[in-house]
Formats: structure tokens, sequence, C-alpha cells
């Protein structure tokens, strides 16, 4: 399955496909009550994360390997390379689709909180990946998957549905 682009991975630099609003509006309806106050965004691009975060009053650090215009936003900061963040208590971030896999083992290394967003510009739909995993790093990870469904108009009613 092709995420967002008809592109080939070679044609796509460095995967810079940012998140719609409905995709962190759902987030924040699903997750209110679990989302930790201090949150990392490592790949936060254009804010489309970031910006909702901090105006629903969590503390929100961003940064990205290059500067797509975000005011705020450390940039030069490869993730996967980065040590972790001081009193981070979770990350939330839509990565670079090919490196998806190496952000989520980073993550979950660092923080007991990560909810991942990936999207599809074709079907409309967007995959959130939520891991919550209390207060250590456990064994066996919770998760669950959920389809965030974009409706017409922007930002408000998108609504959510487990997969």
């Amino acid at each position: 399955m092709r995420i967002q682009s008809s592109h080939h991975h070679a044609d796509r630099g460095l995967d810079a496909y940012f998140s719609p609003p409905e995709a962190t509006a759902s987030l924040l309806g699903i997750e209110s009550g679990h989302l930790p106050r201090r949150i990392l965004e490592p790949a936060a691009g254009d804010g489309a994360i970031f910006r909702p975060l901090q105006a629903a009053g969590y503390t929100v650090i961003a940064f990205d390997i290059v500067y797509y215009g975000l005011i705020g936003c450390r940039v030069g900061i490869n993730y996967l390379e980065a040590p972790p963040i001081a009193g981070v208590e979770g990350i939330v971030t839509n990565p670079p689709y090919k490196l998806a896999l190496l952000f989520a083992e980073k993550a979950l290394s660092e923080v007991p909180y990560l909810a991942l967003l990936a999207g599809s510009s074709r079907t409309q739909q967007y995959l959130l990946r939520l891991v919550r995993m209390g207060s250590a790093v456990p064994t066996k990870i919770d998760n669950r998957m959920v389809r965030l469904e974009r409706l017409s108009g922007a930002g408000s009613g998108a609504t959510a549905s487990p997969c």
C-alpha cells in the first residue's frame, strides 16, 4: 500500500507529507484523557500536529531535520540520532513513512506514550497507532489501531472508528 503519494520512495526525498487538520483533531477527541502534558513532535514539518496540541494546552517540543516554516521548531535534528529529551512524557508524530518503524522503536525506548499518524490522500483515511504503556516500558506492547475518516468540510466533524 502506498501512503499519500503515487511516487516511488526514491522520488520522495525526505518523505515530507504533512498531516491534515482532521487527523490531529481526531487524536485530541479520542485521546484527550490519555495524552501526556509534555509531548515531543520529532517530525514537526509545517506544524500540523504541533499547533493543535499546543492550542489545546499541551507543552509541545518540535523539531525536524529541515525547516518547513514552523516558527519555534528546532531545525537540523535527526530524531533517529538525537538523544532523548528530558521531561518528555510522550511522542506524537507523523514520521517519514519509510522510517516509521525506526521512529516507533526509538520512541518506545524513550517514552511511555506514542501516537503515530499515517495517512492516505487517495482513500482520505488516516491511521493512528496508539501505544500506552503506563510508567515503565513493558515486554508486551498494548496498542490499538484507529481509522480516522475525513469528512467533507475542514477540520471539524472528523470521526474515529476502531479498525
